[in-house]
């Protein structure tokens, strides 16, 4: 009864235009941001601000329908719809001037403790933690929206400041354009046009080993010749079929594309047939959440955007599947682009052979963390020094 006044903006059916997408899956996440991130703190006047929609853009909006049969409103989606929200996000004062796009769709969504929004005259309405256990954006209905479109904001000057917000944070808002994509799309989008060349990695690889250079302090430092990769992927612990990362991601471990996608969390299933969820196989999962798109190995961006199929691994893989060897687990690398298998170092149970095997040891040394891996199997020490 205490959240029936926010009945209107609950979620609605996401349901696909055409039923031949029902054995398709579909993804939604932010295309692109077309306003901000601005600031908007507490002021005694309004902010005023604009963002335009292309007529392109226009097009592809979908609007929320009412069907008198359906207890809720339903919205129907297919590969390239896109709908509107704003987004409000805490900055730390040194994040003001350094934020991008990929920065800001990982970020947690909080609203000030009172704020006021208005699109085209329109009011919107916040979906806070209270009911709907976090702060969630807010969606701008397709019918409110214009080419020239003008957003109104206010934050009462004694507001108090969120109290999930940082210490010496501001509020910023943004406005996002939400993209639906299948996952045939997905899977075009990335081969075709991100693809990072071997060339781009073996320079990444050549200059981190050159960066390992001593100190110039007390304590002593042991220059890796070698850079040791991963190649399992973080979710089937096997070995990856398509390697990607995200673009701003500074490891070079990647994990696979298909993996990735099918492991992207949807929502409720939408039973259309009466059979109901548990029991119904015909009718389709809702696209998945907007927001669950952090790289798994650094909570970084890893939208469908920003994905990159690493060209180099991809040959590793194919030359470890041309050997048998899709096992192996990690490879070592040097500067000039060679690579060997790394193998794991082994104790036998019961008893130490210190001729044929050493064990795996870490040393703090000046704040930065040193790996020794055993001389047997690289010819001579490999030390690897973590710089991040």
């Amino acid at each position: 009864m205490q959240s029936l006044h926010h009945a209107h903006i609950r979620s609605p059916k996401r349901l696909p235009i055409r039923p031949e997408a029902l054995n398709e899956r579909y993804y939604q996440s932010v295309r692109r941001l077309v306003l901000g991130p601005t600031s908007i703190a507490p002021k005694a006047v309004v902010h005023k601000f604009s963002f335009r929609l292309s007529p392109k853009d226009r097009d592809r909006l979908t609007p929320v329908e009412t069907d008198p049969d359906e207890l809720l409103p339903i919205q129907r989606d297919t590969n390239g719809t896109l709908r509107v929200r704003i987004r409000c996000c805490y900055l730390l004062d040194h994040q003001q001037h350094s934020i991008t796009d990929g920065d800001w769709v990982t970020k947690d969504v909080v609203w000030p403790e009172h704020i006021f929004l208005e699109v085209n005259q329109s009011v919107l309405t916040l979906r806070r933690k209270a009911h709907h256990s976090k702060d969630l954006p807010v969606e701008v209905p397709a019918k409110a929206l214009l080419e020239e479109n003008h957003l109104h904001v206010w934050i009462p000057e004694t507001a108090a400041r969120a109290k999930e917000a940082p210490k010496n944070s501001h509020p910023y808002i943004a406005v996002e354009l939400v993209e639906t994509l299948s996952h045939s799309a997905i899977l075009s989008l990335v081969k075709i046009h991100s693809i990072q060349q071997s060339s781009q990695t073996l320079e990444v690889i050549r200059r981190r080993l050159a960066s390992t250079t001593a100190s110039n302090d007390d304590d002593i430092a042991m220059v890796s010749h070698e850079l040791s990769i991963d190649l399992a992927d973080p979710f089937t612990s096997g070995i990856f079929k398509i390697p990607v990362r995200g673009r701003d991601c500074t490891h070079l471990e990647c994990f696979d594309l298909e993996t990735w996608l099918n492991s992207r969390l949807g929502k409720k299933k939408t039973c259309t047939c009466g059979k109901g969820s548990s029991s119904c196989q015909s009718c389709p999962n809702e696209p998945s959440f907007v927001d669950k798109w952090k790289c798994p190995l650094c909570s970084g961006d890893a939208r469908p955007y920003s994905l990159r199929i690493d060209e180099w691994l991809a040959g590793v893989r194919d030359k470890l599947e041309e050997d048998g060897a899709l096992r192996i687990k990690s490879i070592v690398v040097s500067a000039d682009g060679t690579w060997k298998i790394k193998k794991a170092v082994e104790a036998d149970e019961g008893r130490r052979d210190d001729e044929t095997s050493l064990p795996r040891a870490a040393m703090k040394c000046g704040g930065s963390q040193f790996i020794a891996v055993g001389v047997r199997e690289t010819s001579k020490s490999v030390i690897e020094l973590d710089s991040d």
